[in-house]
């Protein structure tokens, strides 16, 4: 069983991820981009949602980097669209972007930037990856994994 102590290696000992697509938005920093480093340590194909991919810094070696501005509906759309045409499957999707504690301000559709940022965006990624959301195992189909963290 896990916990509070639990380290990100005990979590993910064991557990082999080859051949199987991961995608995870506010891959960056925090959250994100631990759970990009322990995916990929475990063998999936991880593809890093990121405002700027440069951000990644090292991890950049092995891991496919897509930009996503969330203020902006459409980058949303051009990323899911980008990732969609790249990846025929999409095993595991996890929604983490988001921000908080932000100073009041707008997106240049007139939204509060913490709202968009944190709500919609997860829809149009989501939505369009949805079709590519499919695992099979070797002995029975099952269902691929969707993970929201806010």
């Amino acid at each position: 069983m896990f916990g509070f102590a639990t380290t990100v290696d005990e979590v993910i000992d064991g557990v082999d991820l080859s051949g199987k697509t991961a995608v995870v938005t506010g891959a960056s920093s925090g959250l994100g981009l631990q759970t990009v480093a322990t995916l990929a340590s475990a063998g999936a194909e991880v593809v890093a949602v990121v405002r700027d991919p440069d951000d990644l810094g090292e991890l950049v070696n092995g891991i496919d980097a897509v930009a996503l501005d969330l203020a902006r509906l459409d980058s949303v759309r051009a990323a899911a669209v980008a990732i969609a045409a790249q990846y025929p499957r999409v095993d595991i999707l996890i929604n983490n972007a988001g921000v908080m504690f932000t100073p009041a301000s707008t997106t240049a559709a007139g939204e509060l930037t913490a709202a968009s940022s944190t709500c919609p965006v997860r829809c149009p990624i989501s939505d369009t990856a949805r079709s590519r959301l499919t695992a099979t195992d070797s002995i029975a189909p099952r269902p691929a994994n969707l993970v929201a963290m806010s």
